[in-house]
């Protein structure tokens, strides 16, 4: 029975016979024999609905730099009231050219919160994540039909 040792940035399996063998990720994912796939890129419009892109990514970021994950998004017209894992709740409105959305596109926050306890799997998508202006996906709802025109 082997068993995984994991410390920031260095993996260690630990085998039977108590050796412990330092892997990187990938290499741990190889030696295991598990088929998992490389975090595919991911590309949303720039200029795409503010409220829509924080209901698919789930991430705030702070003024101060710091990544908190998103618990729930209530509408309220043209502000929503957001509430995080550690607790705080504010109001932000669906502007796109304010400061949570461009920190959000040009990944200016530089650590995760850690009352949030953001998965490591989040902050790598999210870090696989690109905008652009003329390609990728504009995150439109589907299935309602009713959605107001823009």
């Amino acid at each position: 029975m082997e068993s995984v040792l994991r410390l920031p940035g260095i993996y260690y399996v630990v085998t039977i016979d108590h050796r412990r063998l330092p892997f990187s990720l990938e290499g741990l994912r190889r030696y295991r024999g598990t088929a998992m796939s490389k975090a595919k890129r991911r590309y949303y419009r720039k200029r795409v609905d503010f409220f829509r892109l924080l209901i698919k990514m789930k991430l705030w970021p702070s003024r101060s730099g710091i990544l908190h994950g998103i618990r729930s998004i209530e509408r309220k017209g043209p502000y929503a009231e957001i509430t995080t894992h550690c607790g705080h709740v504010f109001l932000a409105t669906t502007s796109k050219n304010s400061r949570a959305a461009r920190w959000l596109r040009n990944k200016w926050a530089f650590k995760a919160c850690r009352a949030c306890r953001v998965p490591d799997w989040k902050l790598e998508k999210y870090s696989k994540t690109f905008f652009a202006q003329h390609y990728g996906s504009m995150l439109e709802e589907h299935g309602s039909g009713d959605s107001p025109k823009e």
